[in-house]
């Protein structure tokens, strides 16, 4: 599996809308074990990603205060302008892993 860092603005997404003042850092917690996947594909479970808000300044010493979180499908578009690209590019929820949101 590859992974890529890029840089640029978050523009959002049709399933959720992080208070960009009160989140700092939203992750994507997938189920992409294949013989599990297949195993809930055959009782008819559609496959989602789990997403977690954590709380701007809220790190502690047992972990990091949430503001929210949310189930989407693994196959929704997030809205992401790279830094230097002059369109908006849209990445499956599944491909990514964190987002470190700015004010």
């Amino acid at each position: 599996m590859m992974f890529f860092l890029f840089t640029g603005d978050f523009k959002g997404c049709a399933h959720f809308t992080p208070n960009r003042d009160e989140t700092s850092v939203v992750t994507f917690v997938h189920q992409r074990n294949a013989t599990w996947g297949m195993i809930w594909a055959i009782v008819g479970y559609t496959p989602s990603v789990f997403v977690k808000m954590y709380q701007r300044g809220g790190e502690g010493w047992l972990g990091h205060a949430t503001c929210g979180s949310v189930y989407i499908p693994y196959n929704a578009d997030v809205a992401f302008r790279v830094a230097g690209e002059q369109a908006d590019a849209k990445i499956p929820a599944n491909d990514i892993e964190s987002l470190v949101l700015s004010i």
